[in-house]
């Protein structure tokens, strides 16, 4: 599939979410990252570079991976601005539950 027809069925997406209501709710947000929905799966966390900014009131997160939004919107139950990925951290994070 090319760049041109990829972004023409991405617009077509678009229009039909609209039509149908789908793109009004300010709870959920879709990322489109090819790494991050095995990753959900594998860690059941989205992990991204520290200090990105989310929309605020934010509850729902979706994958778009491999072509479609993935059937499983989940519920954001934490938020962490900066997470260090170490051993350490990890026990501290743990032990806080």
């Amino acid at each position: 599939m090319t760049g041109e027809q990829t972004r023409f069925l991405l617009a077509e997406l678009v229009t039909l979410y609209e039509a149908d209501g789908l793109l009004s709710a300010d709870d959920t947000v879709v990322v489109a990252a090819r790494a991050a929905w095995p990753e959900y799966q594998r860690r059941a966390a989205y992990i991204c570079e520290p200090n990105r900014p989310f929309r605020t009131g934010l509850k729902y997160f979706g994958f778009y991976a491999e072509g479609v939004i993935q059937p499983l919107i989940p519920r954001i139950r934490q938020h962490h601005i900066a997470v260090l990925f170490t051993p350490a951290e990890a026990i501290t994070r743990r032990a806080i539950g």
